[in-house]
């Protein structure tokens, strides 16, 4: 498996037709202290719309206020993972 940073990614080097790209950013206990996650959140925004135009998305994130930071169309949805309520916010960039 190849990990590699999603701030990083350069979609256009991938391929060029529009695609679906699912994002499990860190979170709880994988992040430590959790006032740092909306800002983590508002960079992920960032780069969907710079560079993620067209493509349809997945993000999972643990507080439903971080939706605020994706201004694109979405729909949200709740669900029970590992001890956690957490959120999906899925749509088009």
């Amino acid at each position: 498996m190849h990990k590699t940073n999603f701030f990083d990614i350069d979609p256009e080097k991938l391929t060029k037709k529009k695609g679906v790209i699912v994002i499990n950013p860190p979170y709880g206990k994988r992040i430590g202290i959790k006032k740092n996650s909306p800002s983590l959140y508002q960079e992920i925004g960032k780069k969907l719309r710079k560079d993620f135009k067209g493509w349809r998305c997945g993000i999972i994130m643990p507080e439903k206020h971080l939706v605020d930071n994706f201004n694109f169309q979405n729909a949200t949805r709740s669900f029970y993972h590992g001890g956690l309520d957490i959120f999906l916010l899925t749509g088009l960039i």
